[in-house]
């Protein structure tokens, strides 16, 4: 009989155990072939060229996040399903064949799931795909007639992808197989199932975690007032303390709770942690692994939160002013203004001058600015105060501004705020040397004059004038912004082009449209990673159960009562949920935070919507691992 006919006989025959691993590939192969679909489908062709290219990139960076992770959870579930396995292939070996031989029957069989996984996977997210793009074209608000659009394309890279991926984890498998003993095949199942040995270095290590992660944590709080830099030191604190967490604090805890006599043996505690200390030397890097992609995941929602405030910010700046303009010489606003009143009702309206410098500017620190534009104190407070910006107004106020302290006021939605290195405290313009005593995020003049700018009283103001290029901003905000192409084209043919520019907000809408689909793309794509974090912990559950049907069939058949075993299953269950979420929760407080202070806003309502939404999943995952642990090792009740 060849190999193939061994491989296929032994993939009919245990199809039942194939299930989880197969699963968890289609999954895999869903979500992958679903975003090669939006890539080079039709769909972001209908969000213009600009957005397209936008949409384009971000999916493309995404597509490398996803195949990354895609990459380590294929090796977890393939691993597992190894390890499953090794007994039989052991037997396989006992009676007499060769290793290699078996190895290579390993190889076609796994192939074989690999195959047909991504035939059904294809298959599977081609029904979806319209129903994928709909969920996520919805979430960014776009009206768009969604139609089947699989294309060939996305089809052939799924498949590369995939299967280059999948033939690197099965010979590895391979290689594993060759390389292993008949002996360690046979005790492959029990292999690490022994309580650690807590010594003296353990306990170091343990310590140490402790304060890499509280570290990475204090670094975290460093990131922006300080330095970027320290940003990236935290984020490998974090995951080496974590896995130091794991690996040495965890088994220590366990230990001293199966010492402690009144809390082992009390109820059915003496099941489950046994059960839990005894795992933990196996268990724990799948622990660090998950609780790590847990935060990353959640880190990605307050990313995509982040990208959808600064669209919301930019919509609100633009539409502060219905139709504004900006002149190098006096505008002659009745004219405008005239012409408006003869078709709508005016809300408010607004003139001021300002300075553009542009010569002998710079700074002490990371804001680096050749020119800025320079505005007078009580203009930009008449302006806040129009347009109803109280919080704004708030921290303008509490900056103090006098004749040598100044207000920084960013442009809106800049994400290029953040300071890598020094903070700036310090503007230059000529030889005039201002302390800048607030910088805050505000709308002042609209999208027309969309620069940096500082804001200074007004014996500053008059000096600085014969520094810059002095100019006359007016902005006029109507009641009725419904159809105004013909009165926007009347007030251009009434304005001087060569000295004067103008803006009407609505005909630039559409060019932020990208940032919507980055926010919808962003908490899908939170969504799957959850799932795939919660399948992880299930598959791992599902493995355990399997090896432990013998030892809960032995503690019926002395007497302990089934009532007590599902106590003790459905504690050891949850408690393999909530270590790495609650930590997970921890760790992505303190990413979120970075968030919230690099764009000076709260992201406190993202954090609590993603412990809620991660609360739920674990939940259904929580009752169904229950249900099929019980299944497993046949309990009932």
């Amino acid at each position: 009989m060849s190999i193939f006919s061994i491989a296929f006989n032994n993939f009919k025959n245990n199809i039942k155990l194939y299930t989880m691993y197969f699963i968890a590939m289609i999954f895999s192969v869903i979500i992958l072939f679903n975003f090669e679909t939006f890539i080079y489908g039709d769909t972001l062709k209908y969000l213009g060229d600009i957005n397209e290219n936008y949409c384009e990139i971000m999916i493309k960076l995404i597509m490398t996040i996803l195949i990354v992770f895609m990459f380590f959870f294929i090796w977890y579930s393939t691993n597992t399903f190894l390890r499953k396995r090794k007994k039989e292939i052991g037997i396989y070996a006992f009676s007499g064949l060769d290793s290699f031989v078996i190895g290579k029957i390993y190889f076609v069989e796994n192939m074989m799931i690999g195959v047909f996984s991504c035939v059904i996977g294809i298959v599977v997210g081609a029904i979806l795909s319209k129903f994928f793009q709909m969920i996520v074209l919805k979430i960014a608000g776009y009206s768009l007639e969604v139609s089947f659009d699989v294309t060939p394309n996305s089809i052939i890279y799924t498949v590369i992808t995939f299967l280059i991926i999948f033939f690197i984890v099965t010979t590895h498998g391979f290689i594993s197989i060759y390389r292993s003993k008949i002996i360690e095949l046979l005790n492959a199942s029990k292999k690490y199932d022994k309580m650690p040995k807590i010594n003296f270095v353990m306990y170091v290590v343990a310590i140490a975690s402790i304060g890499v992660i509280a570290l990475g944590y204090y670094y975290s709080t460093k990131a922006v007032s300080v330095n970027m830099k320290y940003f990236l030191y935290s984020v490998i604190l974090i995951i080496i303390g974590t896995y130091g967490f794991f690996g040495a604090m965890m088994p220590i805890i366990f230990k001293f709770l199966t010492n402690r006599k009144d809390i082992l043996y009390k109820g059915e505690n003496i099941i489950s942690i046994n059960n839990m200390a005894y795992r933990f030397k196996r268990n724990y890097k799948v622990y660090a692994m998950v609780t790590i992609i847990i935060c990353s995941t959640i880190t990605c929602l307050g990313a995509a939160v982040t990208i959808k405030y600064s669209h919301d910010e930019y919509v609100n700046r633009d539409s502060m002013y219905t139709f504004s303009f900006f002149s190098s010489e006096n505008i002659e606003k009745e004219k405008i203004n005239n012409k408006v009143k003869e078709k709508n009702d005016i809300k408010y309206e607004f003139q001021c001058p300002v300075v553009f410098c542009d010569k002998n500017v710079s700074t002490n620190g990371q804001l680096n600015d050749d020119s800025v534009l320079v505005v007078n104190y009580e203009d930009v407070v008449k302006i806040l105060e129009i347009t109803g910006q109280d919080n704004v107004l708030k921290a303008l106020r509490e900056g103090n501004v006098t004749k040598n302290n100044i207000t920084y006021i960013y442009k809106t939605g800049n994400l290029g705020a953040i300071e890598i290195g020094n903070p700036t405290t310090e503007y230059h313009i000529g030889n005039n040397t201002y302390n800048i005593g607030e910088k805050i995020h505000a709308g002042v003049f609209g999208s027309i004059l969309d620069i940096n700018m500082i804001v200074v009283d007004k014996e500053e103001f008059l000096k600085l004038k014969p520094m810059g290029k002095t100019g006359e901003f007016y902005g006029i905000k109507v009641k009725d912004e419904y159809k105004l192409e013909d009165l926007w084209n009347d007030l251009k043919s009434s304005i001087d082009k060569k000295t004067t520019g103008g803006y009407y907000y609505v005909e630039h809408l559409d060019r932020i449209k990208w940032m919507k689909f980055a926010y919808a793309i962003g908490g899908f794509l939170f969504l799957v990673f959850i799932l795939s974090s919660g399948s992880i912990i299930y598959m791992k559950i599902y493995n355990d159960a399997s090896e432990d049907k013998d030892k809960y069939n032995m503690l019926i058949k002395i007497g302990i009562a089934k009532e007590d075993i599902n106590k003790a299953i459905q504690r050891e269950v949850k408690l393999f949920y909530i270590i790495p979420l609650s930590l997970a929760l921890l760790h992505s407080y303190f990413a979120i935070n970075i968030l919230s202070e690099l764009l000076k806003i709260s992201i406190i309502k993202t954090y609590f919507l993603t412990i809620a939404i991660c609360i739920v999943v674990f939940s259904v995952m929580y009752v169904c691992s229950v249900k099929v642990f019980k299944k497993i090792v046949a309990i009932d009740g």
